[in-house]
């Protein structure tokens, strides 16, 4: 087990936001960066995903 002080604690909390923080912000610009590559090779295609039909999923 191991013992810490307050301010490692705190310091270790601060890290540990910062990188969850970091990943969250990268996972988006990632998440925007697919969904743009993907549109567009669509778009090459012939296929305007703002034309297409879409599903209507059973409510019940």
């Amino acid at each position: 087990m191991t013992f810490h002080t307050n301010r490692g604690r705190s310091e270790e909390l601060m890290s540990a936001a910062r990188k969850i923080t970091w990943a969250q912000r990268r996972n988006a610009q990632a998440r925007t960066s697919h969904t743009k590559a993907t549109r567009k090779k669509l778009r090459k295609l012939g296929i305007k995903l703002t034309e297409l039909k879409r599903c209507q999923w059973d409510t019940t």
